[in-house]
């Protein structure tokens, strides 16, 4: 094994070269502290923050180091008077999100601000969100294609995806689109589900999931079947959607096929005053108008109305064939308390075509 000794002459010589870059770090110190405290005259037109750092850097003697990267995109407002160097950069950074620091070796170093996470959190303005916090089906401006709730399997309003039955919804808004005059056109857009024509096509047959089923029901109420089968034709304009409930659940309700049942689910009475007027036009002299009008008749919302009204005539692709249809459909609701509501319905239909010529039907 080597060993290296040092003579004493060598060690003077390594302290006086020790000695000599300790004084001119502390001399290159000094000069950026006394840069830092003179004042001077600066120019600087505005544009990037980098030109602008470049040209403090040419006029001051300050060495600045920093990432090109953190001021990409960055501007400054330019600097005119005068200003001592670690003022004049402070302007320049102003806003910027930038700061600086002095290194070990007296150069100055740009980087992002720290964020100081133990100062008090500045108070921010109050933001006031607009929005409807609980569904609404009942609503006549709801637009919505997907209703989530549905009363024809438990009769109550429970949440689809919550009823252990496979239950299908034709929204109102659906009806308003494919401006639906009859059930039959509304049931067309559920699955498994076919019309059959019954009594020369006066009355709504349909066949759900392969069995004929001749029964339809109100708001969960059987209608009254002809004898010859089926409900009269009904009319759409008091009916806020259509329930289709498939399979043999429907015998949850007494009287029904194992295919399923169909449950008109009707318009009503609504505490802010609603007021539609439509008017439809179609082949073969087609015309149909309906009125839709509700609101409280007492200031306390005790008692509300709804009236809806419809009147149609038309021809056919036959000659001599025509037809003249007039429905009403009053509803007077007393909310009697927060858990307690009467309501009293009326619906009075009149056709008059040539297949039945003359028929009246209320329920």
């Amino acid at each position: 094994m080597t060993a290296t000794t040092i003579s004493k002459a060598g060690k003077r010589q390594l302290v006086r070269q020790a000695s000599a870059l300790i004084l001119g770090t502390a001399l290159m110190a000094g000069t950026v502290v006394e840069a830092e405290q003179t004042s001077r005259q600066y120019n600087i037109p505005a544009g990037s923050l980098a030109g602008s750092l470049n040209r403090l850097a040419e006029t001051s003697g300050l060495q600045l180091i920093y990432d090109s990267a953190i001021a990409e995109g960055l501007s400054s407002k330019g600097l005119s008077g005068n200003y001592t160097p670690e003022a004049a950069l402070q302007q320049l950074l102003h806003n910027t999100g930038l700061s600086y620091r002095l290194s070990e070796n007296g150069n100055v170093v740009i980087e992002r601000q720290q964020l100081n996470y133990k100062q008090d959190p500045a108070a921010l303005p109050a933001v006031n969100v607009v929005g409807k916090a609980v569904y609404d089906s009942t609503d006549p401006y709801n637009s919505d294609y997907r209703l989530p709730n549905a009363s024809t399997a438990t009769k109550t309003d429970t949440p689809i995806m919550e009823t252990p039955f496979s239950v299908q919804v034709v929204p109102k808004q659906v009806l308003e689109d494919q401006q639906v005059v009859r059930l039959d056109q509304a049931v067309r857009n559920v699955a498994g589900v076919n019309t059959s024509s019954l009594n020369q096509g006066n009355t709504d047959g349909f066949i759900i999931r392969g069995f004929q089923n001749n029964i339809t029901y109100r708001d969960g109420m059987l209608l009254p079947t002809f004898l010859g089968g089926g409900t009269t034709k009904r009319e759409m304009a008091n009916l806020e959607r259509v329930e289709v409930l498939k399979g043999p659940g429907s015998i949850l309700f007494g009287r029904s096929e194992p295919g399923g049942i169909i449950n008109m689910v009707t318009k009503q009475p609504l505490a802010t005053p609603y007021y539609s007027l439509q008017q439809q036009f179609g082949s073969y002299d087609f015309y149909r108008t309906t009125i839709d009008a509700t609101s409280p008749l007492t200031k306390d919302d005790t008692l509300l109305y709804r009236l809806n009204m419809s009147y149609e005539t038309a021809g056919s692709f036959r000659d001599f064939v025509d037809s003249e249809r007039v429905f009403i459909a009053p509803v007077l609701k007393w909310n009697i308390s927060q858990r307690t509501q009467a309501t009293f319905e009326l619906e009075y239909q009149h056709f008059d075509d040539q297949r039945s010529r003359y028929s009246k039907h209320w329920d």
